[in-house]
């Protein structure tokens, strides 16, 4: 699955949020929680190179609240990421644990947040990176990127794998 293919099922399913969020302001109802599962998929278009990203010992779950102001989504939980360059076969492994919440305002806009280390291909870095802290991305009722606010420590996947 390309990167701009799961991009787009991210930004519908935000989206399907945000449609929903009106309905949760007239009537609160309990949270809806899952399990989080991972799909390997293949990144293109981030690095020189098309890089295929596998989780394992995956432990998470997903969480959706709602509440009388917003709705907010939360996913928490820990992995080993591998990031394998599909064209020379290098291979490198992150550990991955936190969490990641959407929050949708009343207005349409939606400030995203990912504490803890992660994997970013999100387009809010150049490239595809490895975020050993917190990252905070808002957006406009139509979508666009107006802020993104990066702490810690920031390693370049495409450069690791280019090696």
């Amino acid at each position: 699955m390309s990167t701009r293919r799961i991009n787009r099922f991210l930004f519908m399913g935000l989206a399907l949020l945000l449609v929903l969020a009106p309905l949760s302001t007239v009537s609160a109802q309990p949270p809806i929680r899952g399990p989080y599962t991972f799909v390997p998929f293949t990144i293109e278009g981030q690095c020189d190179f098309p890089v295929y990203w596998e989780i394992s010992a995956v432990k998470g779950k997903i969480t959706t609240y709602f509440t009388a102001n917003r709705d907010f989504t939360v996913v928490t939980g820990q992995g080993r990421s591998t990031m394998t360059n599909e064209i020379s076969g290098k291979s490198v492994e992150f550990l991955i644990e936190g969490k990641m919440e959407w929050f949708s305002q009343e207005d349409g806009s939606f400030v995203m947040r990912m504490r803890g280390p992660h994997i970013n291909f999100f387009n809010f870095l150049p490239g595809l990176t490895y975020v050993k802290g917190d990252q905070e991305a808002e957006f406009d009722p139509e979508g666009n990127l107006v802020r993104v606010k990066t702490t810690g420590k920031v390693t370049d996947i495409c450069a690791v794998l280019g090696d």
